[in-house]
């Protein structure tokens, strides 16, 4: 009689990230707790060792696939035989982590038995509705409650101790901060993505994205903007909520982000991403150009030498839009423009309180075309035209410099003469920012020649416009290294 030996040995699994991931070691560990392990990591990545017999390895590897949810910070992964490390540094280590992100544990457990479950961190969820705090003696009593108050049309607040938003059923686009599926499946009945998209939406950290409306949407709701932000559940007893309600044939709600809390967004580009991340502080060492562009303070185009900033261009701020068609009147043709224009579109009158900065510009170019009467409202409808159109160029609007500040004056009325020429307003809007973005590119670029620089680094809130960013990148790109480390982290994705 032949005996099989059960033959041991230790696979290595390989993590590259592009920063520590504390949770993601937790979840790896905890996988990993009934059979013999070790882990050893760097700046680099993470590795864990596993020795066991084929049997239990495979087993192991299968509830690795379940359990470790996908991450937008880990860029590479291997896996391969090698022998377990001597390293004793991994005795006894203690991590703490109390995220209430949701899990694939989470999901799996809800999903399949109804089973109510903390996370590898230990948390349930941290949020309070109705005036409670959930835990999982009220959890199915609060789950039952929301749902029917969402059902009946009414709006759901829940709290947090970094956040406050409410939720109701989805009735438009523009009441609301971002829209969330109460099933990723759902999402085919609204918008059109890639591959790329829907990973970045449905990894750990659940990412903001701006989505177009696919063909179908369009043709039957032709009065509702053709983008929208969306995110998925990353609180259990939202996930939870969203599945009683798509079982209920909701398939969508809308959150208002009451407390304007920091949302993780994410742009994707060509060949890679973004991940926006405001405390990424990464200082460059050589000199460089630096382009920063704001929504709520003055902007400036810089020359950084030696951690000296030389100004290289200004915005002037104008009191009024009376003083800004009294400079257009004085440019050639322009007071016949301004009489053209008054015959078909209202001129506004009132007085300015803005930052000197092209968001400004922007936002006040919009209201002279009639975007909206309102000034802020008009600069971001003229944002959202600009992402939603679909060619590579728009229309050329004029941008001139004039003893080291920017025209504003020629600027808008270049806008108003294509208005008036017929030009639609997503090729004016695309225009504005496909054209300031050119001039800036051509304007840094003979400083470039100048200095012997050819580092330009993107900072400041309006990069976050996904029109602004990727319309910059691609004008910068050809003759410039981009250094995007004030606005966030590039990965593979």
């Amino acid at each position: 009689m032949s005996i099989r030996r059960k033959v041991f040995m230790v696979l290595a699994f390989e993590f590259l990230w592009i920063k520590e991931l504390v949770w993601f070691e937790i979840i790896l560990r905890q996988t990993a707790k009934n059979l013999p392990h070790k882990v050893v990591k760097d700046s680099e990545g993470l590795t864990l060792f596993i020795s066991a017999n084929e049997s239990e390895l495979s087993k192991f590897s299968d509830k690795l696939c379940i359990n470790l949810p996908s991450s937008l910070f880990i860029k590479g992964f291997r896996v391969y035989e090698a022998s377990m490390p001597n390293d004793k540094s991994d005795k006894d280590v203690h991590l703490e982590c109390d995220l209430p992100a949701l899990t694939p544990l989470q999901e799996l457990n809800f999903k399949q038995n109804g089973q109510i479950c903390k996370n590898e961190f230990g948390v349930l969820s941290k949020i309070s509705v109705l005036d409670q705090k959930i835990c999982e003696d009220n959890f199915n009593l609060l789950l039952g409650q929301c749902a029917k108050k969402i059902k009946d049309g009414e709006v759901v607040k829940f709290k947090s101790s970094s956040s406050e938003f409410e939720v109701e059923i989805l009735h438009s686009f523009d009441k609301f901060d971002f829209i969330m599926p109460t099933n990723s499946k759902a999402l085919l009945n609204i918008f059109a993505f890639n591959e790329r998209e829907i990973t970045a939406l449905a990894s750990f950290e659940k990412p903001m994205l701006r989505l177009k409306t696919n063909a179908l949407f369009k043709q039957k709701h032709p009065q509702i903007q053709t983008t929208a932000n969306v995110k998925l559940p990353q609180d259990f007893f939202i996930f939870a909520l969203c599945d009683k309600l798509y079982s209920d044939k909701i398939n969508f709600i809308g959150v208002r982000n009451l407390g304007k809390n920091s949302i993780l967004k994410f742009c994707l580009f060509d060949k890679e991403s973004l991940v926006y991340d405001s405390s990424s502080k990464e200082e460059l060492e050589s000199d460089y150009f630096e382009l920063n562009l704001n929504k709520n303070s003055a902007d400036g185009i810089f020359l950084v030498r030696k951690n000296d900033k030389i100004p290289l261009l200004f915005i002037p701020n104008f009191i009024s839009f009376d003083e800004i068609f009294k400079e257009i009147k004085g440019l050639d043709g322009g007071e016949r423009l301004l009489e053209n224009f008054a015959k078909t579109y209202v001129l506004p009158s009132e007085n300015l309180n803005l930052n000197a900065n092209f968001y400004s510009l922007f936002c006040m170019s919009a209201k002279v075309l009639n975007f909206s009467p309102n000034l802020k409202q008009a600069g971001e409808r003229l944002l959202l035209n600009a992402f939603n159109f679909g060619a590579n160029r728009g229309v050329l609007i004029d941008c001139k410099v004039k003893d080291g500040v920017f025209d504003v004056a020629k600027f808008i009325r270049s806008t108003m003469s294509f208005m008036l020429a017929g030009a639609q307003e997503g090729n004016i809007s695309y225009g504005v920012v496909s054209s300031l973005a050119g001039f800036l590119a051509n304007f840094i670029l003979e400083k470039a020649d100048e200095f012997d620089i050819k580092t330009v680094k993107f900072s400041g809130d309006l990069f976050k416009e996904e029109a602004v960013l990727k319309t910059f990148k691609r004008e910068f790109e050809p003759n410039f290294k981009l250094d995007f480390s004030s606005l966030g982290i590039k990965i593979s994705l």
